[in-house]
């Protein structure tokens, strides 16, 4: 059953947005559920840069449309209609239908300007951004300055069709968020032909709701915005959560510290599901405040909320459209109870973390992981109208520096906060003293991060999305020599605009990401190179790095920056006037420069380290666990590596004309065999062979694991 459901999911169509610090894949039938991606582990939507995008914020959502008193086209009466996608299935040919658009393309991207080509001594390495016949630059259908955006248009069998997009913005302030348009229209077509089945059908007390499992167990969930829009209320309308506790741990493992060790927090991170905007109604497009009209948690396995309509009971539906309207107060299952101060007729839940739980396992339920749920309505959509829901995707975090600071302080026993520490009160059971307490007050701030962001993305929505973006990013050449690494550019779409000023050149050791290891922080990209007005360099487009040391793996990326003339708005920033400098995720390069050795002999070949013991960190390369190098080789000869036995492991073409070679150009393949495994302790035989001279030479070396 489970390779079905994989392979269900590699049939889907999809697209990815990998410009910002939060990014996502879109699949045609707007399901992110467990049929249509495959219950693979972290997947799930919303990468996220803290943890290299190699985990997601969530791992499921569903969504649903719901309706009373629906007609089909026999003239039959519906009581209650529901369509949508589940957090387990979809349904692509019966409930929501992917349309195609004359090119036969189901999804599609759209981008502001061509993204930057990114090569390493000869290799693309831009690959987030694969440019095929479903993508085009397009700016004129991007709305306000969004870098990117992602479309689709699909039919349900309510009649309801959904124009939906996702858009993305890739510099700071505005990369650690995506926002959702959801545009249903009533057209009367319940099917993918021409024909419109129901002609004049007002669809009525019609309910959007959207569902969203956090892909980590035990998180605690919360909310901010029962109040807003009402006089002194909340500021935004967001369903959140933030990282996990246990009152049966030993110690105080909020935020994921390494200990015993280094203290570093491994998951100072919070992320949440904000609502940006929704229509009063189907002719009126002006925002509806008390919207959402239900929130809450819930178990995140109830039946009710995992399939496609089509493969739900009559009970389910009928549970799932009652929670649309009346929330969770008939449930008997443990629902929480709703927020005295809320929007008249609501039923938004209390905070589930201001309930007076110490811990997420105190909450009586059943499984590890909850989800938070909201519904928007109810509405009368006539036929020819239509609805608009604005969503975001928000995350929130420390800065990986700060995270290890924070850790390590805590590990000694003496972290500190600045200012008052306010925590939610499962904090006074969870903390045992004033070091757990700051600590767990840095980590909590992340929440704070996270609603920053949150206003962000609102500002954005409600300004027609006309954010003050920078120049466009560069185009991005590294080269390795033996005494430098060069850096190239080109400008041609970065000087387009009037007020384009210069370029930076930032360099990372070790990593493309953030990320702690033996007790050292790579990846943190540093400035090392600027050019053009306001700097002291001439405009150029190179820039050669003499100062990259032997056998280290070095990252780059280069940035346009504006001269801050535009006076437009800004979050934060109400005159404008701020320099802008296009983010670090357009063009950075993710596999390492190196410099090379001038090549060498087969009398100096050796291999290094030898022997590789994975426990000596010291001897190991920064940043790449098990990389194997061959040194001082000639720059055309092919490597042969057998075990002990004669086995052939894997054998490496070497024709650049350098004197070195690693074992696997990427991470996850260094010292890997021919089939991807790694390879395990013992005695192994390099056999070279000089491709000009048919000379070879032997070289042994050990492995140890």
């Amino acid at each position: 059953m489970l390779l079905l459901l994989i392979e269900v999911g590699l049939a889907q169509e999809s697209k990815y947005l990998g410009f910002g610090a939060l990014q996502n894949t879109v699949y045609e039938d707007v399901s992110d559920g467990y049929e249509e991606i495959g219950w693979i582990p972290y997947n799930g939507f919303g990468l996220f840069q803290y943890d290299d995008f190699a985990g997601p914020l969530y791992a499921l959502q569903g969504w649903y449309l719901g309706a009373s008193n629906w007609h089909d086209e026999d003239g039959t009466l519906w009581p209650i209609k529901l369509t949508g996608d589940g957090q387990w299935s979809g349904d692509n040919k019966f409930t929501v239908m992917p349309l195609e658009d004359e090119a036969g393309n189901t999804i599609k991207r759209y981008v502001r300007y061509m993204p930057p080509k990114v090569t390493v001594d000869g290799t693309v390495v831009s690959d987030p951004f694969p440019f095929d016949v479903a993508d085009e630059v397009a700016p004129e259908r991007i709305p306000g300055s969004a870098y990117a955006m992602i479309e689709l248009r699909a039919r349900t069998d309510m009649g309801m069709t959904l124009h939906y997009r996702v858009l993305q913005w890739g510099h700071d302030k505005h990369d650690n968020y995506l926002i959702y348009e959801w545009t249903f229209i009533n057209t009367g077509n319940t099917d993918l032909d021409d024909e419109v089945e129901l002609p004049g059908q007002t669809v009525t007390d019609l309910y959007f709701s959207h569902n969203d499992r956090p892909a980590v167990w035990y998180t605690w969930m919360s909310s901010y915005g029962e109040t807003y829009g009402l006089p002194g209320g909340d500021s935004l309308r967001i369903f959140y959560s933030y990282p996990p506790t246990s009152k049966t741990s030993n110690y105080d493992m909020f935020g994921s510290p390494e200990y015993p060790g280094t203290g570093f927090l491994r998951y100072p991170v919070s992320a949440g599901m904000a609502v940006l905007h929704a229509d009063r109604s189907g002719t009126d497009k002006t925002d509806w405040p008390a919207q959402p009209h239900v929130w809450g948690m819930l178990n995140c396995d109830l039946t009710p909320f995992l399939y496609a309509p089509n493969k739900m009971s009559d009970t389910d539906i009928l549970l799932n459209y009652e929670s649309m309207v009346n929330g969770f107060k008939d449930w008997d299952l443990f629902p929480l109870p709703e927020a005295e101060n809320q929007w008249p007729g609501g039923h938004k839940s209390q905070r589930f973390d201001e309930l007076g739980y110490d811990d997420v396992t105190d909450y009586p339920i059943t499984y590890p992981t909850n989800m938070s749920y909201m519904a928007m309505g109810p509405y009368d959509i006539a036929f020819g109208d239509s609805v608009t829901f604005i969503l975001a995707l928000v995350s929130g975090n420390l800065s990986p520096r700060k995270a290890m600071e924070i850790g390590a302080d805590w590990e000694a026993g003496n972290a500190t906060f600045p200012g008052e520490i306010d925590l939610p009160a499962q904090f006074d059971a969870l903390a045992a003293d004033d070091n757990d307490r700051a600590k767990d007050a840095w980590v909590y701030s992340s929440v704070d991060s996270l609603f920053m962001h949150t206003a962000n993305a609102q500002w954005a929505a409600q300004n027609n999305y006309q954010v003050p973006i920078p120049p466009a990013a560069p185009s991005v050449e590294v080269i390795s020599s033996p005494d430098k690494i060069t850096v190239g550019w080109d400008g041609t779409e970065s000087e387009k605009p009037s007020d384009f000023a210069g370029y930076r050149v930032y360099r990372a050791l070790g990593s493309p990401d953030p990320q702690f290891s033996e007790g050292e922080m790579l990846g943190e990209w540093q400035l090392v190179f600027e050019c053009g007005e306001g700097t002291s360099n001439d405009l150029t487009y190179g820039y050669d790095d003499v100062n990259a040391e032997r056998g280290q793996a070095y990252y780059y990326y280069v940035t346009a920056f504006d001269d801050g003339s535009d006076l437009s708005p800004d979050f934060g920033r109400p005159s404008g006037g701020v320099s802008l400098e296009s983010g670090k995720y357009m063009n950075r390069t993710t596999v390492p420069a190196f410099l090379t050795r001038e090549a060498g002999s087969l009398d100096a070949a050796r291999v290094v380290p030898n022997p590789y013991n994975i426990s000596a960190a010291e001897r190991q390369y920064t940043g790449e666990p098990d990389k194997i190098m061959f040194l001082n080789i000639p720059g055309n000869c092919t490597i042969s590596i057998y075990s002990e036995s004669g086995d052939l492991v894997k054998r490496l073409e070497h024709p650049d004309g350098s004197g070195d070679q690693s074992w696997g150009f990427l991470n996850n393949e260094h010292s890997t065999t021919t089939a991807g495994q790694r390879v395990v302790s013992g005695l192994y035989i390099a056999h070279i062979v000089d491709n000009d001279t048919g000379e070879s030479k032997n070289l042994k070396f050990v492995v140890i694991r």
